[in-house]
């Protein structure tokens, strides 16, 4: 493990209480260079999904051995549906299919989930994890990656996200389909700082489908989507500091 990435696996490791440590679960499913390429986009889950028992190794483990596959990403490199046959299941042909429309590269972007416990779903998840894993998540954000850009999968993420940024914002703007009409959970939508340099992104959860495609009849909402986060990361400044402001 190279030494700054092992300065800030020890980090995380002291800002996450014992008990957690030894549940199972992962904090990334990215691979280790996404915290140092300076891409500027953190892509956020609400929790790894699954059994805890099919996984054999534990939260600090996974820390403590992050980055031994450099090229490593699990969105993109792991079989979910069946890795016998190699088959990705929809959630990852999605997301890959979403990121490509949003002019993003999947590969580069930094993939976490909010609470690090893996559980089959995330009413399963004791709310009480939640602020204990944000103090890894502020370190990660304002501390290593310093993203102009937070994608949150599925609305239970997005709904935290959106209820602890403190920043000065504009009010929250949903997508419509191209005739009005409102497309209800299934809308994409988005908080940005008034200063133009930060943006917080709503997909509805990729395992129900290719929403831009599906709900609006053509892609014009990804376009929207991807000229805001164009937009914003334009304005960011590597040699400037860029914090959010989380509760």
């Amino acid at each position: 493990m190279r030494p700054e990435l092992k300065t800030h696996m020890e980090a995380l490791l002291t800002r996450l209480p014992e008990d957690l440590l030894s549940r199972k679960g992962t904090v990334f499913f990215s691979e280790a260079d996404t915290l140092f390429n300076g891409y500027g986009v953190y892509l956020l889950g609400a929790n790894p999904g699954g059994e805890p028992d099919d996984q054999d190794f534990t939260i600090q483990k996974s820390l403590e051995n992050f980055g031994e596959h450099d090229t490593h990403n699990a969105y993109i490199s792991e079989y979910f549906k069946d890795p016998e046959r190699k088959l990705q299941n929809t959630f990852q042909k999605n997301i890959q299919y979403i990121f490509d429309s949003l002019n993003l590269n999947l590969k580069n972007t930094c993939g976490s989930n909010i609470v690090f416990e893996r559980s089959k779903s995330f009413k399963d998840i004791s709310k009480k994890l939640i602020p204990v894993c944000f103090k890894a998540h502020k370190y990660i954000i304002n501390t290593i990656l310093k993203p102009s850009v937070i994608i949150a999968i599925g609305k239970n993420s997005y709904e935290i996200l959106k209820n602890k940024w403190n920043d000065d914002v504009w009010d929250e703007i949903v997508f419509k389909s191209d005739t009005g009409e409102d497309l209800g959970p299934c809308a994409p939508a988005y908080v940005q700082s008034k200063d133009a340099k930060k943006v917080l992104l709503y997909i509805p959860h990729p395992s129900y489908g290719r929403w831009f495609c599906k709900y609006s009849g053509n892609p014009k909402i990804a376009e929207a989507m991807a000229g805001i986060i164009a937009d914003v990361r334009s304005k960011r400044a590597t040699n400037i500091p860029l914090e959010w402001n989380f509760s």
